[in-house]
């Protein structure tokens, strides 16, 4: 769990900025920096809106974990039992 939360909190905001970057960036006549988009963000929607998503991405990693650890706890069985024969 713990690494989750590093990932949406830490890396989030980086991504949020990389892909704005990549989507708002196509002005043929004026190429906005990176800079720009940070202070516009902050300037708009303050430091919350670098983490827009934040509960969603979270409910993702915990359905992942509720599915993934119970399906490798039981192959792991499966594989010690095989294993034993």
């Amino acid at each position: 769990m713990g690494v989750c939360l590093v990932n949406t909190f830490v890396v989030m905001p980086a991504d949020f900025i990389k892909t704005h970057y990549q989507r708002f960036n196509d002005h043929p006549y004026q190429k906005p920096t990176l800079g720009d988009f940070i202070r516009e963000t902050i300037k708009t929607k303050g430091i919350k809106g670098f983490y827009r998503g934040t509960s969603v991405k979270l409910m993702h990693y915990n359905f992942n974990a509720m599915i993934t650890v119970p399906m490798m706890e039981k192959m792991i069985r499966m594989m010690d039992g095989s294993a034993k024969q």
